[in-house]
């Protein structure tokens, strides 16, 4: 492939076996590469990301609004006489035609989809005003006192339990506790949130010999089960989510939160400041999703200027968003909001590994939209049959407070989770306030993908971090991302581990350049050992990994434990700057050395052009500056503007006297 940056020549040399391997710079300095990185459209390879968009003349329009008082389902979508549900003009939209929404609160699934055909012969549903699809229904019932539920957990097990001693029973704390039923006609979908787990039995259905994760040995040391043993079903009060708890005794333990019974007919809460139900509104989230097309494999499909909001969708797998592309391809999300989801946001993959479907995979296009409080992860891609997701491309979007589910051990929390990408683009989105997981996660075989010029900040507790990428050994770029403030996972055991700038699991292959990592307790770029990886690739070129060919160059990083953490030293880094740190500079992991830079340096040749330096930062959150002092010379980098960003890194070199 032509590429149009001049490649670092890397050559492994093997002295002896069980010498120590090298990796060998050409000497070059990285300025001769930097081509690739002024230019966004491309992608590692060099080739430009093939980009495709909307081209639609519409031949036909319908109109949706269930305000007018004229509206029916049994009319004809003209703007005259406007259909009552989305679901209806859905159905009779085909391809080349557009759905037009009108303001308003929508109650229903959209399932009966047709599909487009190419960009200029798409099916595009597009609100006007603030329409709002919603997966809850007012909660309204007479609501009383709880009684005849334990208020005190047990403490000294069985015998606790059977006291006669009833005072253990009770809190007397003047909690002010209260249930209601939940009336037959909020469920009329036949789908109850509230009767279900979280967990779907295909998680556990790995292999024949496979066992639920709770009963293999250890696993509570790690694995917090409560997340998975709660109702799907959320509960809101006044619009804000109460949160849930498993046990009925820890409703007399905080307030604001709410325990589902065993039939999932009646719910327990407790209101903040144990304030009066009856004071309130309550909604019940009782849809499973918002948009999920009953045809699989339908195409070319636009969502525009929408809001989803209040859906109880399970766990992966199944991947179920509340909005979903069924194995679709080729669907543009504009300006769509979704939020308040209990699992996943937006699904653009495949169901599972046990769903069989053939087709055309990814080509979607996400941008400008906000993902907001979703428990599992905003976006989530899954395909299936050792295909790739191709051409993907997220870019100018907003998340915030997702992960909020503490299940990070489900391995699939992130505010984005895609596998298997290839030639695909992930640029200019803001990441923040992430609970329980990494703020980009791709996972499995990641080909000719680039990462770049996101903003992360507030990780909250993850064994991974800012940036994750899994299990591959094809070239892929991390790039020109600002990372700050990321936070350990606390294990059950008390164990603090992770809360890392860029992570990189049994990945070979990788450039990391131009990243700004600032605040955060694990190391700038982490990555463990493994001395026996997974075999990845497509079926027809799978390999294992080998920990070799990673290059960190001109990366900035602040208040880190450690900069760099290779997994072998058939590696590479140059250029970087690094502040202050809690460890050394250096960790060459299957070496087991610590390194400091002058050691690392006349050690491995690394860092010829590197320095320690001194590092300051002030970030603005609400308008995205980042005021940077290198040693004494102060610059603010406007993060909301790539070429600024980009122009700062450039620089790096001079303004450290290279």
């Amino acid at each position: 492939m032509k590429r149009k940056i001049k490649k670092m020549i890397c050559i492994l040399i093997t002295l002896l076996i069980g010498a120590t391997t090298m990796f060998i710079y050409d000497g070059g300095s990285v300025r001769a590469s930097a081509d690739i990185y002024k230019d966004s459209d491309l992608l590692p390879d060099g080739s430009k990301f093939d980009f495709w968009d909307i081209k639609a003349g519409f031949t036909k329009t319908y109109y949706v609004d269930n305000r007018n008082p004229n509206a029916s389902d049994e009319n004809d979508g003209s703007k005259n006489r406007p259909f009552r549900t989305i679901n209806r003009a859905a159905a009779v939209a085909k391809a080349g035609e557009q759905v037009l929404i009108k303001e308003g609160v929508y109650h229903e699934t959209i399932t009966d989809v047709n599909g487009g055909i190419d960009e200029k012969h798409m099916v595009s549903f597009e609100g006007e005003g603030n329409v709002v699809i919603t997966g809850a229904v007012e909660w309204k019932v007479d609501f009383k006192p709880s009684e005849n539920l334990r208020q005190v957990a047990p403490s000294r097990g069985e015998s606790d339990l059977f006291t006669l001693d009833h005072t253990r029973y009770y809190a007397n704390n003047g909690a002010k506790v209260y249930m209601g039923e939940i009336p037959a006609e909020a469920l009329k979908d036949g789908y109850n949130p509230f009767s279900m787990l979280n967990m779907s039995p295909l998680y556990f259905s790995v292999s024949a010999n496979s066992v639920p994760l709770l009963l293999q040995d250890n696993a509570l040391d790690v694995f917090e089960p409560d997340a998975q043993l709660m109702k799907r079903g959320l509960l809101f009060v006044d619009g804000q989510r109460l949160k849930q708890v498993v046990r009925p005794h820890e409703l007399w333990q905080e307030t604001g939160v709410y325990w589902v019974d065993e039939s999932g007919r009646s719910i327990h809460f407790r209101l903040k400041n144990d304030d009066d139900p009856n004071n309130h509104t309550f909604e019940l989230a009782v849809k499973e999703q918002g948009f999920a097309p009953k045809t699989s494999g339908l195409s070319y499909i636009r969502l525009k200027n929408l809001t989803f909001e209040k859906y109880s969708n399970p766990f992966p797998t199944p991947q179920k968003g509340a909005v979903s592309t069924n194995a679709g391809h080729h669907f543009i999300i504009e300006n769509v909001t979704i939020k308040d989801v209990n699992s996943i946001g937006l699904d653009m993959g495949f169901l599972s590994h046990y769903h069989l479907l053939d087709g055309i995979r990814g080509h979607h296009i996400v941008r400008n939209s906000k993902f907001i409080n979703n428990g599992i992860s905003g976006i989530s891609a899954l395909p299936t049959r050792g295909e790739y997701m191709k051409g993907m491309l997220i870019e100018n979007n907003f998340f915030s407070g997702n992960c909020w589910h503490n299940a990070e051990p489900l391995w699939e929390l992130a505010a984005i989770k895609n596998h298997y990408t290839e030639d695909s683009l992930y640029r200019n989105n803001i990441i923040t306030d992430t609970y329980y997981g990494a703020g980009i996660w791709l996972d499995k075989s990641i080909k000719n993908t680039r990462v770049s010029n996101n903003i992360i900040t507030g990780i909250k507790h993850s064994v991974y971090g800012g940036i994750l990428i899994e299990a591959t050994f094809e070239e892929n770029l991390v790039d020109h991302n600002f990372i700050y403030d990321t936070g350990y996972r606390t294990t059950p055991l008390g164990v603090k581990t992770g809360g890392h700038g860029i992570y990189l699991n049994e990945v070979d292959n990788i450039t990391i350049y131009g990243n700004m990592i600032f605040d955060i307790v694990g190391d700038g770029i982490f990555s463990p050992y493994t001395a026996n990886p997974r075999v990845v690739g497509y079926p027809i070129n799978q390999r294992a990994t080998n920990g070799s060919g990673i290059k960190v160059l001109r990366n900035m990083m602040q208040n880190t434990k450690r900069a760099i953490n290779f997994p072998t030293a058939a590696n590479y880094s140059d250029e970087n700057v690094i502040g202050d740190l809690s460890d050394v500079a250096f960790y060459i992991r299957k070496e087991k050395q610590l390194l400091s830079l002058e050691q690392v340096r006349e050690q491995y040749g690394f860092e010829t052009n590197g320095a320690m330096a001194e590092i300051g930062m002030e970030f603005d959150r609400e308008k995205l500056l980042a005021k940077i002092t290198l040693n004494g010379i102060e610059k603010t980098v406007d993060l909301n503007d790539t070429k600024e960003i980009n122009k700062y890194i450039e620089k790096l070199p001079k303004l450290i006297g290279k």
